[in-house]
């Protein structure tokens, strides 16, 4: 709204899904994903998570 960004890194979902507008997946600094929140519920985004840590790769 503002058009100012702020970048949090982070390996808890938990901390940033209520703040978070967007959401930039990376596994070992290669980008696997991303998703908008009101796409995505944090349940979504969790089962996209544990793919990456399991995989390497996300399913979109």
């Amino acid at each position: 709204e503002q058009g100012k960004s702020c970048i949090f890194i982070t390996h808890n979902i938990y901390h940033v899904y209520p703040a978070a507008d967007r959401f930039v997946v990376l596994d070992r600094g290669r980008t696997v994903g991303e998703f908008i929140k009101k796409d995505i519920s944090l349940e979504e985004l969790v089962n996209k998570l544990y793919l990456v840590a399991r995989t390497g790769e996300i399913s979109q």
